[in-house]
């Protein structure tokens, strides 16, 4: 098992807080994959250490997105590393060049998870978030996990209970034009 606290991310986080720091230091410092504790089962580990699907995001929605979470790093250091990390291995492309069954800022998704029956949320920024209205943030572990996922692509995540999950992206529908 790789010890993730005595890596090395001091250039990574140099403009982070001390207490992001600190949190990041215990995560996973390769983004594009999964920590995994051993269980002593290898062929356990080898099928819960998957690598993260790519994602893209449009270069506005990535350019919003990371001066919030620059923002959050006070208020919320762990969530707003998750979210860069996220961020980090993106694949940035031209707002008008980005597929519409790609997950963006606005977005409703449907999705299935790991646990139950498929669930519609739309991915909003923390001020818009109504769980009544199946509003979800950006700043949820599931809203960070969502971001950029085109249709038909899983990702595993970490839920803040720590227990691991894994959703599918089944629809993705973009809100309407302004002014349509």
């Amino acid at each position: 098992m790789v010890n993730f606290a005595k890596f090395d991310r001091e250039s990574a986080l140099s403009n982070t807080t001390t207490s992001a720091r600190q949190a990041a230091a215990h995560r996973n410092p390769w983004p594009g994959s999964v920590a995994v504790k051993s269980t002593g089962n290898a062929m356990q580990e080898k099928t819960r250490a998957k690598r993260k699907p790519v994602i893209k995001i449009a270069a506005t929605d990535h350019a919003k997105l990371v001066s919030f979470a620059e923002a959050m790093e006070s208020r919320n250091p762990e969530m707003a590393e998750e979210l860069m990390l996220e961020l980090d291995r993106a694949k940035v492309v031209a707002d008008g060049s980005i597929s519409a069954d790609v997950v963006q800022m606005g977005s409703t998704v449907t999705y299935k998870p790991d646990t139950g029956e498929a669930r519609t949320v739309t991915l909003v920024f923390p001020g818009d978030a109504d769980i009544a209205q199946a509003k979800i943030s950006i700043l949820t572990p599931i809203g960070t996990a969502l971001i950029g996922l085109a249709t038909g692509q899983a990702i595993q995540w970490t839920a803040r209970d720590g227990r691991s999950h894994e959703l599918e992206i089944i629809e993705v529908r973009q809100p309407a034009a302004a002014g349509a």
